[in-house]
Order: structure tokens, then C-alpha cells, then sequence
């Protein structure tokens, strides 16, 4: 299950971590804090080398203030005209956004590659444009097309 604000903890009322080996020995951490950030609302930009979409690791997407960042889960992402590469490689079985939208006119994105998409996210289809989806989406938040199409290429989209 995701963590959710009731998961929130200070290092004084916080979690311990208890790691036992083969033979039985424990080890007991010191109080370990948690912190939940807000989703971000990023942007796919995809550098011309590298189109991956992977878990925090490259850094493909630009924040409202235009800075380079990656994706964490829970991210709200944002496909659109902006982006020069709309071939994007989805690696990893983990990518969990709160919502994928593909807005875009001249942008047809294509979503390929080894990765899925996975949780309660959403994906919303707006613009005019066209998303040729060829990966496994596992995500339970439902598929909105406003606009545009969507192909699907694969038989778990």
C-alpha cells in the first residue's frame, strides 16, 4: 500500500527497524522519521540520447520552475508540445504516477520499452494528438480520453 498522511512520523514517535540474521541475532535501529512530499507536477522533456522513464534515475522531465529533476513516485506527469523526443522508454515495473496526461497537437507520442505503468494512477488523454502505448499498464485509476487517440499496442494496455 502507498504511504498516506496518517504514515507521517517525527524521529520521536517514528519507526524502528529490526533486521535478523540466519542465526537468529537482531539488530534494532535508532527511531527512524518518515516525510511525505507533495506530488510534483513535472513535464517530459526526453534528451536526445535518452528517452528513458525510469524511477529516480534520469533526469528527463523539468519542473514548473524548468529545472531538470526526475521522477518519484506519485509524480503528476506531463507529455506536450515542449518535448522534441516523444518516443519515450518506460524501464522499470515500478513507475507509479498520480496522472500521466499526453496533451499535445504536433507531439504523437509513442510509449514503448521493458517498463509499466503501475498503481492507483490515471492516464488522461486531452489535445489532438496521438499516443501509441505499446507497454503493460497496470495502473487502477482509469484511462479518460478527452481528445485525441490512443492506440493500443500491446494486450495489457
Amino acid at each position: 500500500y502507498p504511504a498516506g498522511i496518517a504514515d507521517i512520523a517525527s524521529s520521536a514517535n517514528g519507526y524502528y527497524v529490526v533486521i535478523t540474521n540466519g542465526c537468529g541475532v537482531k539488530a534494532t535501529s535508532f527511531t527512524n522519521s518518515l516525510t511525505l512530499d507533495a506530488p510534483a507536477d513535472i513535464t517530459w522533456q526526453g534528451a536526445n540520447t535518452d528517452t528513458t522513464w525510469d524511477l529516480s534515475t534520469t533526469p528527463n522531465f523539468t519542473n514548473t520552475a524548468g529545472a531538470s529533476v526526475v521522477f518519484n513516485s506519485g509524480d503528476n506527469v506531463l507529455f506536450d508540445d515542449s518535448s522534441t523526443n516523444p518516443v519515450v522508454t518506460l524501464a522499470g515495473d515500478f513507475l507509479s504516477p498520480s496522472l500521466v496526461t499526453v496533451n499535445c497537437t504536433f507531439n504523437n507520442y509513442q510509449f514503448t520499452g521493458s517498463g509499466n505503468l503501475i498503481g492507483p494512477g490515471r492516464l488522461l488523454m486531452t489535445g489532438f494528438g496521438i499516443l501509441t502505448n505499446s507497454i503493460a499498464n497496470y495502473h487502477t485509476g482509469g484511462t479518460t480520453i478527452s481528445n485525441g487517440v490512443i492506440y493500443l499496442n500491446t494486450r495489457c494496455a
